[in-house]
Order: C-alpha cells, then sequence, then structure tokens
C-alpha cells in the first residue's frame, strides 16, 4: 500500500527513531512509503540522507512547528493537505501531537480512507501546564473523530486515552516500539578505555535527553549519595539538552564533578550500553522508555522511576526495581542493592535480556503491517 507517515519533528529521541525504524522496516515489507516532517533543530539523524539510502521520498514542511503558532498553524494545514492531495495514500499514519492533529483534520477532508495516529507516549503529566493539557485533550478528542485507530505504546497508555475519553477501547490498539536487538546483542565497547575507567569500577549510567521531563537532577543527587557508599563508583551521563550545563554544575557544587563523566550525545548507544553495570532511568513521565530495553538486552540491571508505560517494561524485583520518580534516596538505595550483590544483577540482567526481546523492531513492523492491511480492507 502507499503510506505517507507525517511528524511534527525528528529531534534526537524515541519517536524519531521509532519513525525511522518503521518506515525502512515497511518499505522492506513491500509498502511505498513516504514521510512529511517539520523543521528540526536537533536531528536524530540526516534525514535528506535517510531518504537517499532508503528510497523513502521526504517533503519538509517550514510551517509545522511544535508550539502553537496560529499563522503558521494554519499554513501548515494547506501544506499537508496539498501533501495528502498529491501522494493520494492508502493509509496516512500521523505522529505526535501538532502533527497527528493538523493530518488527521487534512486527511478527512482529502478523503483518506485509512487514518493511523501514534501518540508516542504518556502527554497527560509531566510535559505541560494543567491548562494546556487540557486543551490538549480537547483537540485530541476532535481529532479522534478522524482517526480510525489510536496506536499507545502500553496498556496504561491506552487506559489513559480511555479515562480521558478520547475514544473508546475498541479504537485503540496497543502495539509497543521496538528496537534493533541485533545490533545491541553484537556490540562491544571501549568507552571505559575512552574515559579512564579502571577494569571493576562500577558504572551507573543515564541516557537521555536533558530537559526536565527526564528527571536528569535525581539521577545527579543520586550519584552523589552513591559515591557516599561506593567511592569508587563512576556516573556515565550521556545525552545533550538544555539542562546539561545545570547538571555539569550541580555535579561540581555535590563534589561529584570528577565523578560524573559528561559524554554528551553519542551515536554508540550499544556500545555504552555494553560499558556501565546499571542503568539509572529518572523520568517524570515516559511512554515506553526505549533506553530501558536498550539496557536490558545488553543484560544490564536497571532501576527506574515507576511512571508511565515503564511498569509494562520491567517486573519489579524481576527485571529490575521501580522507585517513586523525584526520589533520589530509593534511587540510589536500589542501585547500590544491584551494585552489592553480582548475582542479583546476574539475575536481573538475564531476566531482563529476554524480556527486552519481545519489543523487537521486527515485532513492530509485523504489528503495524498487519493493521495497515486489516484496516484496508475494513474500511476501503
Amino acid at each position: 500500500m502507499r503510506v505517507l507517515h507525517i511528524i511534527t519533528r525528528l529531534d534526537k529521541g524515541g519517536s524519531a527513531d521509532v519513525l525511522l525504524d518503521l518506515t525502512s522496516g515497511l518499505r522492506s515489507m513491500g509498502h511505498e512509503v513516504f514521510i512529511a516532517v517539520g523543521p528540526t533543530r536537533e536531528p536524530q539523524t540526516d534525514i535528506d540522507a535517510f531518504s537517499l539510502k532508503s528510497g523513502i521520498p521526504v517533503h519538509h514542511i517550514k510551517s509545522l512547528r511544535r508550539d502553537c503558532r496560529p499563522f503558521l498553524d494554519c499554513r501548515a494545514f494547506f501544506e499537508i493537505l496539498k501533501i495528502i492531495r498529491t501522494i493520494k495514500p492508502d493509509v496516512l499514519h500521523t505522529h505526535t501531537s501538532k502533527a497527528g492533529f493538523i493530518g488527521r483534520i487534512a486527511g478527512r477532508i482529502a478523503g483518506v480512507n485509512v487514518a493511523v495516529h501514534m501518540p508516542h507516549g504518556h502527554i497527560f503529566y509531566g510535559y505541560f501546564s494543567s491548562m494546556k493539557t487540557r486543551l490538549f485533550i480537547v483537540l485530541e478528542k476532535i481529532a479522534a473523530l478522524f482517526t480510525h485507530r489510536i496506536l499507545t505504546l502500553t496498556e496504561i497508555e491506552k487506559k489513559d486515552y480511555i479515562r480521558e475519553r478520547i475514544a473508546p477501547a475498541d479504537k485503540i490498539l496497543t502495539i509497543p516500539c521496538g528496537i534493533d536487538t541485533g545490533r545491541y546483542v553484537s556490540a562491544h565497547s571501549t568507552v571505559r578505555n575512552e574515559f579512564g575507567i579502571q577494569p571493576g569500577q562500577p558504572v551507573i549510567g543515564w541516557v537521555g535527553r536533558a530537559e526536565p521531563v527526564k528527571g536528569c537532577e535525581y539521577f545527579v543527587r543520586a550519584c552523589h549519595l552513591i559515591k557516599e557508599e561506593m567511592p569508587d563508583a563512576r556516573f556515565l551521563f550521556v545525552g545533550e539538552g538544555p539542562l546539561k550545563a545545570e547538571m555539569e554544575e550541580l555535579a561540581r557544587n555535590l563534589d561529584i564533578g570528577k565523578e560524573v563523566i559528561f559524554a554528551g550525545y553519542r551515536t554508540d548507544i550499544p556500545e555504552i550500553m555494553h560499558s556501565i553495570d546499571l542503568l539509572l532511568h529518572t523520568p517524570l513521565n515516559e511512554g515506553l522508555g526505549r533506553v530501558l530495553l536498550e539496557a536490558m538486552i545488553c543484560e544490564k540491571p536497571v532501576v527506574a522511576a515507576d511512571v508511565g508505560g515503564i511498569p509494562e517494561i520491567i517486573g519489579h524485583g524481576v527485571h529490575g526495581f521501580l522507585v517513586p520518580a523525584g526520589d533520589s534516596a530509593s534511587m540510589a538505595r536500589e542501585s547500590l542493592r544491584i551494585l552489592k550483590d553480582k548475582e542479583l544483577a546476574a539475575a536481573l540482567g538475564s531476566a531482563g535480556r529476554q524480556r527486552a526481546l519481545y519489543f523487537s523492531n521486527e515485532n513492530m513492523v509485523r504489528k503495524i503491517h498487519t493493521l495497515y492491511n486489516e484496516s484496508y480492507q475494513t474500511l476501503a
């Protein structure tokens, strides 16, 4: 089938990874795939190079922005409408909030047979003010009227949509995002040597974008507590973002400036995961938590905030430990518990790897391919 994917932007992060992996997988299954995207400030990849390599055409929508800009939003609507009418897709698949709302309205006017929307996570807390959240819910209710399927990453996210009465349960389908499991299983790391970490030194990792919703402050504060009990521990902070400089200053103020290694943005995440002993994940909200899967597939135990869809990945005490969001003391306590018990760490890592294998790109692409076919046969 001919499938058009629309996303607000392809900045570094999970939603960009999912879209690129999904479109590549769908094209390999024989679908004719197109991407439309707004301006991207910190691209996950060179989208034009991706287009050339994959053979997937990319349409750039200059007026499609994440924030609310009424004049530009109107222009984006007409740009998207023109793209839809030109491509004439059998399936319109929108991603993220802004592209999802404008795209689905335009798709309805253009007479698209099948419209699918993927929000890419829990957005009912942790991101916006209460007023913005209520407005978002109203807009989602309107767009849902023109949507055949809403794809959530977890059953918890699905329950959020039902609770807010955005759409009935039979319109919402849970399909977890995937990771390239083979890439992680086969990776080998020299990261410890790169940063001068000695053999046997415990390393606690944090990977993400340094912004408020990711709770990076609680990681740094947990590091301070861990160091007090385990002085030889080292901490690897991987990622860029608006709070990175503030986190570096906080580490210096807590007298752990030498122990916390700020590695910046990295493309060698499989190698990063193989270099650490434990992943500490600290968000205030999270759709699924791909970074957890990336650690788990490398048999690394995890300690994570008990928010969003994370409990659907991690069984407490089975694959890692869940702690309250913003509770650095609990984060440090559970991390130390794992680091001090090698048998426990090995058991959590082994169970985590088996769990992560379920979340493969192949499974994600196959399920969405099946959804397209079933929806098209029913609605076309």
